[in-house]
């Protein structure tokens, strides 16, 4: 990584000493394909330079929360937001990543939400500018909203849901973020790949069969659907956190299912979320309802025929 950002530096702030872009990208381009995500590698790959200015900008963000770009999200530029009366913090936020996805990502409004994704600048501006799709939870159909921040008048700067100010700035409702309250710590030790902690958990007696309110979803059920940033579409990214954190997720959802965790929808979860391996651990999938199997085969149509012969032979079972 710190090879790369050199590069990135030298090429911003004194380009006579290293390779032109295009030259570097032809021949380095391996090494921005192992340590950055498939967001930032794309962002990389179409706006070159402005891209590298965007990731140099986020050198002084906090660690908590993580944020990490969506793919296909286009670069953005100084010249491009100059002309626009925005909250500081926000202008900074939208140079730095142009929206993206954030963990952990609840906030309380009163009630617990989650930010599915910070939306990207749409190019328009008004009193208030919708910043972020929010969710009350990961159910299959859940109540969302959109969160907005006011830009212009008295207030300015305040980040607001439906009627009710939610936070007096950008920076302060990312500050915020956390964790539902009644998924701790196994919802964080899921997301960070922490089996062994995770382990430790279980073995403490957590109750991994309970439910979250706010999420609705089960440790079991919020493994099947655990983002993985290091994988695009079904095909691992060659990242250097991302392998063992995505089979530190296999091994708890392993735990989980020796101990006997019940499935709940974890199969289709896992199944709607290209977590196959995951999938894998809950067969044959006997605990799963009629309903989710028929679902689940509409989804493994689009390109997995071992797991659609097994989810037909099992709902040949059962007629």
């Amino acid at each position: 990584m710190d090879e790369v950002l050199r590069y990135f530096r030298d090429a911003i702030e004194r380009p006579e000493s290293v390779p032109p872009w295009p030259k570097w990208w032809r021949e380095e381009s391996w090494r921005a394909d192992r340590v950055f995500e498939p967001g930032d590698f794309e962002l990389l790959r179409t706006g070159r330079l402005d891209a590298a200015r965007m990731i140099l900008r986020r050198a002084g963000w906090p660690a908590k929360p993580r944020i990490t770009a969506i793919f296909g999200t286009p670069c953005l530029t100084e010249e491009s937001l100059a002309a626009l009366e925005l909250p500081p913090d926000y202008r900074e936020f939208l140079l730095a990543y142009n929206g993206g996805y954030v963990t952990p990502c609840w906030f309380r409004a009163p009630g617990e939400w989650a930010i599915a994704a910070f939306l990207s600048w749409g190019g328009t501006l008004d009193d208030f500018l919708p910043i972020a799709d929010v969710c009350e939870s990961f159910a299959l159909s859940p109540r969302c909203e959109t969160l907005r921040l006011k830009v212009r008048g008295a207030g300015s700067g305040g980040v607001w849901l439906g009627p009710s100010e939610v936070a007096g700035s950008f920076t302060e409702l990312l500050s915020r973020l956390d964790y539902p309250e009644h998924a701790r710590p196994w919802m964080e030790q899921i997301d960070n790949g922490d089996s062994a902690g995770f382990r430790l958990w279980v073995e403490g007696g957590g109750e991994f069969n309970r439910r979250d309110p706010a999420s609705a979803l089960t440790p079991l059920e919020y493994t099947a659907v655990a983002r993985n940033y290091s994988t695009l579409g079904d095909s691992l990214w060659v990242r250097d956190d991302g392998l063992p954190r995505r089979k530190a997720r296999y091994d708890i959802g392993k735990l989980l299912v020796e101990r006997g965790a019940e499935p709940g929808r974890a199969f289709l979860r896992a199944i709607m979320h290209h977590n196959f391996e995951i999938a894998r651990l809950l067969l044959p999938p006997t605990g799963t309802s009629t309903a989710d199997l028929r679902e689940s085969r509409h989804w493994l149509r689009a390109g997995n025929p071992e797991l659609l012969a097994v989810v037909e032979q099992e709902l040949k079972t059962r007629k």
